[in-house]
């Protein structure tokens, strides 16, 4: 090449300097070779000629790329801002409620268009109408209060709740207003469980998890069932159960008992809390009122037939049909009905159970009949609130309400413990109806969370890769319908698999005294 050309030279990786220089056809040939000119060479390390004699411009030294330790305070500020706000444990309260309030809203927004597009369909609702039209005609037999789908097998509560629904509908005929009622309910709902998730010192991040379920929002506006009613006044009453409202706590779970009986799955978690809140006598005088709460509730029944009200509302020995289940489809229909699955189903249940009490929620596996003895009138010291949660505390701003928690009975023992009973009664239910994945579907992003691998505690959870896809896995096999024998075999696989992880990671038990 005999014109003259400009060519770039750069070289020194680690200092990037650059040569602009007017040269002839040997640089460009020497660039393609891999090697530069003996008189660029020599200028690029300060040796032979100057650069004006070749005719260069002044070389040039780009400034070093900074390390994080040498960014800008402003920067490195953000980043820590940031990573606290969303990914850190117990984050700022501020940043937690901007997640919720942003969380809330897009979610008031995804509700509002499904049930303007999403056509309503019809499986209960209207025979929860026309049993409460029974009740308010002057029925007081419960065996006669029946709807298009079959008899009330409720407790009373479900009936006081759906009473006014019949003038607000129409008696059915103009579902509008219910299905916005049902969606301010299901707002709601999401709030007191973002505020439990807030006193289990979740991260923000996971707040967004909550509002993705298609089903949880088929059930609460498109199907309108009496479970969101239950799952409303239970996670009320873990609300006030974290902030030692004891009478509180336990008259709003006796609410949600007189709903639907399915929040006697969390009855062992609830009393083992109240025993180690307030020792045995308090828990008695708990006990005592949740059953007045139910007499009270079921008192226009009882005094004109007794045996019709408990036989319907409380019948233990009701079988759920095979042909709605999510549930252990996998087993023929023949091994799904018999008393064998049953009893086996059972054992489970009460094995696990006792497993979690004895190791998990107590220390009575190692200590025995002392532990329980040493909190027989309450917590040891009476609950002296110098005995911080140090673990959990150390993450927590200056004068935040959670500081005060006791290292007695901290709240996310309270919440762990009631989600983990929850999951395993219904890893061994026979039977679960579509409805029922409300009982725990809020529930999964937190207990997932809290299965992860603790170094620093020496556990063992489940890798993050698994945690990811449970949820998923769980969601999916709810939206299969009708369910397969795939879809039910992993939605149980997934339930065994989340029950491992919380053994080996052990939320409940890092603070215990």
């Amino acid at each position: 090449m005999t014109s003259t050309a400009w060519a770039q030279a750069i070289s020194d990786p680690s200092g990037g300097v650059r040569v602009r220089t007017r040269r002839h056809g040997d640089l460009a040939q020497s660039s393609r070779d891999g090697a530069l000119p003996d008189s660029i060479a020599s200028s690029m390390s300060g040796q032979g000629r100057k650069s004006s004699e070749l005719g260069a411009y002044p070389l040039y030294k780009a400034p070093a790329k900074k390390t994080k330790d040498e960014e800008e305070p402003y920067m490195v500020w953000v980043r820590r801002t940031a990573y606290i706000a969303f990914l850190g444990n117990a984050p700022p309260l501020l940043a937690f409620l901007g997640v919720a309030i942003m969380t809330l809203a897009a979610d008031a927004v995804m509700t509002l268009i499904i049930i303007k597009r999403v056509p309503y369909t019809e499986i209960d609702f209207t025979t929860y109408l026309e049993q409460a039209q029974g009740m308010l005609k002057g029925e007081r037999d419960y065996s006669r209060l029946r709807g298009a789908s079959g008899p009330c097998v409720y407790p009373a509560l479900h009936l006081y709740l759906h009473a006014p629904l019949v003038q607000l509908t129409h008696a059915g005929a103009k579902l509008m207003p219910a299905q916005a009622l049902y969606g301010a309910l299901y707002l709601l709902n999401q709030a007191l469980v973002m505020s439990l998730y807030r006193s289990a010192g979740s991260p923000s991040i996971l707040l967004p998890a909550l509002i993705i379920s298609k089903r949880l929002h088929s059930i609460y506006v498109l199907r309108m069932f009496n479970d969101c009613w239950t799952s409303l006044l239970l996670h009320a009453s873990m609300v006030f159960l974290v902030r030692r409202r004891w009478t509180a706590a336990t008259t709003l779970w006796s609410l949600a008992l007189g709903v639907k009986m399915s929040v006697l799955l969390t009855l062992p978690a609830l009393g083992v809390i109240l025993f180690r809140g307030v020792g045995m006598l308090q828990s008695l005088r708990l006990g005592f009122l949740a059953l007045l709460v139910q007499v009270l509730l079921g008192l226009p029944f009882i005094l004109k037939h007794p045996h019709a009200y408990f036989a319907g509302a409380f019948d233990f020995s009701r079988a759920f049909l095979y042909k709605w289940t999510v549930h252990l489809r996998f087993l023929a229909i023949e091994q799904f009905q018999s008393a064998w699955t049953s009893r086996v189903l059972l054992f489970a249940h009460a094995g696990l159970l006792l497993l979690w009490i004895t190791t998990r929620w107590t220390r009575v596996g190692e200590e025995g009949v002392s532990w329980v003895l040493k909190r027989w009138h309450g917590p040891p010291g009476g609950g002296d609130p110098s005995a911080r949660c140090k673990y959990w505390c150390q993450y927590l701003p200056q004068r935040s309400p959670l500081q005060l928690i006791q290292l007695s009975l901290p709240s996310q023992v309270m919440i762990f413990s009631i989600f983990t009973a929850n999951l395993i009664g219904m890893t061994f239910a026979r039977s679960l109806h579509y409805q029922f994945y409300s009982w725990y579907a809020q529930h999964i992003p937190l207990m997932c969370w809290a299965a992860a691998v603790k170094i620093d505690f020496g556990k063992k959870g489940l890798p993050l890769g698994i945690r990811l896809a449970l949820p998923v896995l769980i969601e999916r096999s709810w939206n299969i319908f009708p369910s397969t024998p795939s879809s039910s075999a992993v939605l149980w696989l997934a339930h065994l698999t989340l029950l491992w992880g919380l053994w080996r990671a052990d939320p409940t038990n890092e603070a215990q005294p």
